[in-house]
């Protein structure tokens, strides 16, 4: 990666009341705290956190005269932060904008199949990219961003048009756009009628649409940051929109992390933790995931509250581990100040009663700013990561119940893609289509490399596929086309009564709220895959409960180990080595390392170590 930063996402000033009011009706507000996050008092308090980055709100989509007061308070913004030391990015909503004042009767809203707006939010609507108007007017909001004297752009989770919901390989909900505009350029370029009504991921015709979709986002963006650099040869342009789930980024939003030629991308992630059932949350493999599908970006690992509707409570070890794991990964740590809730109140992490997290935040970044450097990864087991279009339900789940086993049993964690495979010795590759790939692992198992295959044959594999008794819940039933014409119109509506109505959306997050997240694969399979592995596979860090470790190597042949303590308490690790090794082990907050050695190091991990070798060790990493 291009260097760590050490960066928080932060919204404030009019246009965040503004917009929370619109959101959040009749919700209390901490005006207070929303007030001051623009201004030096604010700012202030991002600089003793020890931030180095600044990723603010520079546009909510309100018409010129509403948001003339925003431009001025993310302009004043900017000079604080640059007075504090801080580097700043400016965020633009491209995807959406609010239907009032002068934009109340614009032309250039998104609409179903059925001729009607797709609603975000109350009176906030998705766009039409093909619209030149609005495109004009994200440029005139870039202008803005760069005028204001901000280092950076950032697009917030840009979509073209509506942003479905996946179902069985169904959608649910308006993809994209379906306006004359859209219908005539979607003619254009593919020879079709119409842009198809009912999409699902069986069909050739959907997928064609899908992928015209995507390659218009892509297009745009790039139209848009070519723009920026004609203004500002300099400035730094990414986007926020990335997450593994159960839906394709591609097909939620049109988004094809692969094609984008932007420098950052802002990857929404959870404070790690360890469910009530046992099973864990992390963010490494969504991580790991989004690099290894695009080597060229930087990514940050944004860490906060999921929710906005119960108070945040979150202990403070969590910001720190989730900063730890982010660093771990070579991916730059980041904290997504903006959705913390207080006394019922929408409010921000700079709030005066987080002042524990906002130490601990402090003492980490702090010592993070001088203990780590410019790496690669070497660890000797990997997981294949296909970055699957269509079929990301059925083999998303596997990626992510290998990289939980991994975690869980304390095995060196690494994730490859296209990209370079260099000190992979293991690897673990699931059932995906890839072009080029059973050539290209061929050639790894005539070298000497190990293919551990799930759930099909694979050219080098070892015995058997695994999991293949796994198949994540499908069902045929969707693909009937009466019950796909009928849930598509139902589900649109429902969807529009949601964004529209408060007391629709107060009943579906209750059920939001019982919803009960999959756990992935049983511990029979885990433990399949773990005797493949083998149980003497070195090295390995043993403990009480899961820990991330990776390898990697600085420019100067150093080896940097990692160990991320995922339990709410300190655990005693027993990392097991291939050979006789002398190390230091760094740990936060001492200024000073400790001096091991042996076959077998013997570490307290509080949340996070850095254990470095240098390059005359011999490890299973070379």
């Amino acid at each position: 990666m291009p260097g760590y930063s050490r960066s928080i996402l932060l919204w404030g000033g009019p246009g965040a009341l503004r917009m929370q009011r619109l959101r959040f009706p009749g919700v209390h507000l901490d005006e207070r705290t929303l007030s001051i996050a623009y201004t030096e008092e604010g700012i202030e308090r991002l600089r003793t956190m020890g931030f180095s980055r600044a990723y603010l709100i520079a546009s909510w989509g309100f018409a010129p005269e509403i948001e003339e007061a925003d431009w001025e308070s993310f302009r004043r913004a900017v000079q604080f932060c640059h007075n504090a030391g801080l580097w700043v990015s400016g965020g633009l909503s491209a995807a959406t904008c609010v239907a009032q004042g002068s934009y109340q009767q614009r032309d250039w809203y998104a609409v179903d199949a059925w001729g009607k707006r797709i609603p975000r939010d109350s009176d906030t609507y998705y766009l039409c990219w093909h619209d030149i108007d609005w495109q004009e007017e994200v440029r005139t909001r870039i202008q803005h961003v760069i005028d204001a004297g901000a280092n950076g752009l950032w697009f917030d989770t840009p979509s073209m048009g509506g942003v479905p919901l996946e179902v069985k390989g169904g959608l649910l909900g308006s993809a994209g756009c379906h306006d004359h505009r859209c219908q005539s350029a979607y003619q254009e370029a593919t020879g079709r009628q119409t842009i198809p009504r009912n999409l699902n991921l069986r069909s050739a015709e959907s997928r064609q649409y899908l992928e015209w979709r995507a390659g218009l986002l892509t297009a745009r963006l790039h139209e848009w940051r070519n723009f920026a650099h004609t203004l500002n040869p300099d400035l730094k342009v990414g986007v926020k929109g990335f997450e593994l789930g159960e839906q394709s980024p591609l097909v939620r939003y049109g988004l094809d992390l692969g094609a984008l030629e932007l420098d950052e991308l802002l990857v929404a992630g959870r404070l790690p933790r360890i469910r009530v059932d046992g099973s864990l949350v992390e963010n490494a493999a969504v991580l790991a995931a989004a690099q290894a599908e695009n080597t060229k970006i930087t990514v940050l690992s944004a860490v906060g509250p999921r929710r906005a509707d119960a108070d945040t409570i979150e202990p403070e070890r969590r910001f720190a581990v989730g900063l730890a794991e982010a660093c771990a990964m070579r991916s730059s740590p980041a904290v997504d100040g903006r959705e913390f809730v207080y006394r019922s109140g929408l409010t921000l992490l700079i709030q005066s009663e987080y002042k524990r997290q906002q130490e601990t935040i402090s003492r980490l970044n702090a010592w993070l700013e001088t203990r780590l450097a410019d790496r690669v990864d070497i660890g000797p087991l990997a997981v294949y990561y296909p970055a699957a279009r269509w079929e990301w339900n059925p083999l998303t789940p596997l990626y992510l119940g290998v990289c939980q086993t991994i975690i869980e049993h304390g095995l060196p964690f690494r994730v490859v893609g296209e990209g370079e495979w260099h000190g992979v010795k293991t690897l673990i590759v699931p059932p995906a289509q890839v072009d080029g790939l059973d050539r290209r692992l061929a050639d790894f198992a005539e070298g000497g490399g190990r293919v551990i295959a799930l759930q099909r044959m694979r050219p080098g594999s070892v015995g058997r596929p695994l999991w293949t008794g796994y198949h994540p819940p499908q069902g045929a039933w969707f693909y009937w086309p009466l019950v796909r014409s009928v849930s598509q119109r139902v589900s649109t509506q429902i969807w529009r009564w949601y964004r529209t109505r408060r007391l629709v959306r107060f009943v579906l997050r209750g059920f939001d709220r019982m919803a009960v997240e999959t756990n992935g694969p049983g511990s029979d399979l885990k433990q399949e895959l773990l005797e493949t592995i083998g149980v003497d596979f070195l090295p390995r860090a043993d403990g009480e409960g899961p820990v991330l470790f990776t390898m990697s190597r600085e420019a100067a042949g150093i080896e940097q180990w990692h160990l991320v303590n995922y339990l709410d308490r300190p655990q005693r690790i027993r990392l097991r080595l291939p050979g006789f090794v002398t190390a230091w082990v760094y740990s936060p907050p001492d200024s000073e390392p400790g001096h091991v050695f042996g076959t077998e190091l013997m570490l307290m991990v509080d949340e996070y170590k850095v254990v470095r070798l240098g390059p005359e060790q011999k490890t299973a990493g070379k």
